[in-house]
């Protein structure tokens, strides 16, 4: 398999979603969560909080990104790995066949 340089891919793909009309990059921040307290940032609470999106919804909202034509998804909270879904979220992400970034403060992940 023939392997291409990923930035004329996306310069293409920005071209595309750019005529239709469309996002074809979206940010979802899963949750307030997160085990660190950094002076820099802003999240208001650092805890997740009761009315954060159920593993159902986040799925939905995964679906109908696709099926509007979002190519980049970008995942991100607080810390994504408070939540305790969410490698079922990575898995249904993986299935949408996103370009994904996945941004985290790796605190919680084990070599």
């Amino acid at each position: 398999m023939e392997t291409k340089p990923l930035q004329p891919y996306l310069a293409f793909l920005n071209q595309k979603s750019h005529r239709k009309r469309q996002p074809h990059t979206v940010v979802f921040e899963l949750t307030y969560g997160c085990n660190l307290r950094c002076t820099h940032c802003l999240n208001p609470t650092h805890r997740a909080l009761p009315e954060e999106l159920s593993t159902n919804e986040v799925f939905r909202i995964l679906e109908e990104m696709a099926a509007f034509g979002v190519l980049e998804l970008t995942l991100t909270g607080g810390e994504l790995f408070t939540r305790p879904d969410i490698f079922q979220i990575f898995k249904k992400v993986s299935e949408t066949r996103f370009l994904v970034t996945i941004l985290t403060n790796a605190t919680r992940l084990n070599a």
